[in-house]
């Protein structure tokens, strides 16, 4: 049951139950402050797929690449215009201007919960001023730019963007955001169920010009670069993998690697990986990984 609760600041969090954490530009080893000042294709009415331009939905946007969060991958995103992106198409853009605490099973609207990322969740209308864009590189990166929009009947005007990057992180970026109601919105992140998440503040005066919020996961800090292959009988390759320790603490992350394959008898393999960020480590022993062969048939 969720249930909203008094104001919430802090300048970092976490871990939630899948491993996420967040952490600003406060914070000693936090994120550094880079708006993208590319920003890409001005969406307007005629792109609203749900709602309007009050309280409505843009997409889906393709990302140009996949995009793994809470453990699902997405390749496109529904822009809502209260200042928070979704994963999901089948949102009702109405009722969704009242932010909520995350995560919620009634977020954005009651009874429909979806993933989401909430860079300033509140009752803004670009149908009354403003710009909101839409970027991406077609490789690693799309960034949703939301250019001095105003909320709700004037007050305010909010210059804020949500960066996607391909390794799995999120950056929420805030360039200009005034001093007025600043402290009647959500920010943070859900799962597609609206169970799991993070929030940065909730109905706080937390936010202010030039922060950068960083939301990462701890499962996320390596990927196989070339993720599926054929191998005819005896053959063997090298398989890339790519290691990120961009915005993590320092200490051991350990995990595995597993390779599936169409052998009966020995149906995937799981390898162990293990990265040492800012801290003296002995290398592993190769030699003590199993040796297992695959039979590809």
């Amino acid at each position: 049951e969720d249930q909203n609760t008094d104001p919430v600041i802090d300048d970092f969090g976490g871990p939630d139950a899948f491993g996420y954490y967040w952490k600003d530009s406060n914070e000693p080893d936090g994120p550094t402050y880079s708006w993208h000042s590319s920003y890409g294709t001005a969406l307007g009415s005629g792109d609203i797929v749900n709602g309007s331009m009050d309280d409505g939905y843009f997409g889906g946007e393709s990302l140009g690449f996949n995009f793994n969060y809470y453990g699902a991958t997405y390749s496109s995103v529904y822009i809502n215009t209260n200042g928070f992106l979704t994963f999901q198409a089948n949102q009702s853009g109405s009722s969704t201007y009242g932010n909520r605490n995350l995560p919620s099973s009634n977020a954005p609207r009651s009874g429909e919960p979806a993933s989401m990322l909430a860079g300033f969740w509140d009752d803004l209308n670009p149908g009354d001023g403003g710009t909101i864009y839409f970027y991406t590189n077609n490789s690693d990166l799309a960034v949703i730019t939301f250019y001095d929009v105003p909320g709700y009947g004037g007050s305010g005007q909010y210059r804020f963007q949500i960066q996607i990057h391909g390794n799995g992180h999120i950056y929420m970026m805030y360039n200009s955001m005034g001093v007025d109601d600043l402290n009647n919105a959500t920010i943070g992140i859900q799962n597609d169920n609206g169970s799991i998440g993070l929030e940065a503040a909730y109905n706080a005066a937390y936010v202010e010009d030039d922060l950068a919020i960083l939301y990462y996961s701890s499962t996320t800090w390596f990927q196989a670069i070339d993720n599926i292959g054929l191998l005819s009988p005896g053959e063997s390759t090298l398989a890339q993998i790519e290691f990120n320790g961009e915005g993590l603490l320092d200490g051991v992350y350990e995990g595995s690697l597993t390779v599936s394959t169409n052998d009966q008898d020995l149906p995937s393999v799981d390898i162990p990986v293990a990265m040492y960020v800012g801290v003296a480590f002995d290398p592993p022993v190769v030699s003590d990984i199993p040796d297992q062969s695959i039979d590809p048939g």
